[in-house]
C-alpha cells in the first residue's frame, strides 16, 4: 500500500470515527438534571473535535507532497501493512469498549503500554513513564479538578479492583 493511500485511508478512517461518535452524543440529554452548564454532551463533543483536529493534523504531516506522492512504493499491498492499519484502529476501539467493562484504571493501565509498544516503542522505562505520567496526570484531571468519576467497570473482580484503586488514591 503506497504512503499516501494509507495516510489518506488513517484520516477518512479517524474522521468516521469521531463523526459517528459526534452524532451519538445528540441522544444524551441536555436540560434533565445537568450540573454542568453545557451539559452532559459538551466533553464527549470536545474530546471528538479534538480528535479530528489531531487527525488531521497526522495527514498534512505525513502525506507524501511533490514527487514522493506520484511515486508508488512498491505497487503491491503488503499484507503486513494491512494488519498494521487494522491494529492502528482496532486497539482503541477495543479499549473504548473495555472501558466501561472493566473500568477505567485497569484498561487504561493495560492500553497505554499496549498500544506504545504497537506503534514501534521499545524502551520499556520510557513506556512506564509515559503511561504513569499520563495515568496520573487523566486521574488529576478528572478527580480533582472536574470532580468526575473514571468508569470503575461493571465486570466482577474489575470492579472491586477499580474501587479498591479509588479509595487508595484518594
Amino acid at each position: 500500500m503506497s504512503s499516501s493511500i494509507r495516510v489518506r485511508l488513517e484520516l477518512i478512517v479517524w474522521l468516521l470515527i469521531a463523526g459517528v461518535f459526534y452524532g451519538l452524543t445528540f441522544r444524551f440529554s441536555d436540560t434533565t438534571g445537568v450540573t454542568f452548564e453545557w451539559g452532559p454532551a459538551a466533553w464527549p463533543r470536545a474530546a471528538l473535535i479534538i480528535m479530528a483536529v489531531v487527525a488531521v493534523a497526522n495527514y498534512l504531516t505525513h502525506r507524501p507532497v511533490g514527487a514522493a506522492a506520484s511515486e508508488r512504493q512498491g505497487g503491491a499491498r503488503s499484507g503486513q501493512e494491512i494488519v498494521n492499519l487494522i491494529g492502528l484502529f482496532a486497539i482503541p476501539l477495543v479499549y473504548i469498549w473495555l472501558l466501561p467493562r472493566i473500568g477505567f484504571y485497569i484498561a487504561t493501565l493495560i492500553f497505554l503500554p499496549v498500544y506504545m509498544r504497537y506503534l514501534g516503542e521499545r524502551r520499556w522505562k520510557l513506556i512506564a513513564g509515559v503511561t504513569l505520567l499520563l495515568f496520573a496526570l487523566v486521574n488529576l484531571v478528572f478527580t480533582h479538578i472536574f470532580y468526575a468519576g473514571l468508569p470503575t467497570g461493571n465486570w466482577p473482580g474489575f470492579y472491586e479492583a477499580s474501587s479498591w484503586f479509588v479509595t487508595l488514591i484518594r
